[in-house]
């Protein structure tokens, strides 16, 4: 499986041996603007990509529910959203 992230230092601590990262477009900030009268949310981490298997993505992945992936865009204008593994994975 292969999935472009923000990789947050958090998420990239816990990564597992397995995990490999073909690609780092290098250290960037994701703000999402405020939605249903929740506060904006901003992340930083490496926009990366990621590559294993799926199950291994999954069980490292799930701790960490609400993890910003790329939606579409290049490295330069890369748009995120937000996935919950419980729904989307």
């Amino acid at each position: 499986m292969v999935l472009n992230l923000l990789l947050t230092d958090e998420i990239k601590a816990e990564m597992p041996v397995g995990i490999k990262i073909p690609f780092n477009f290098g250290r960037i900030q994701v703000v999402f603007p405020q939605e249903h009268g929740e506060d904006m949310l901003v992340m930083f981490g490496d926009n990366a990509v990621i590559e294993g298997e799926k199950a291994e993505i999954v069980k490292w992945l799930k701790p960490f529910d609400g993890i910003a992936v790329s939606t579409c865009g290049n490295p330069q204008f890369e748009q995120f959203g937000i996935m919950h593994i419980k729904e989307d994975l």
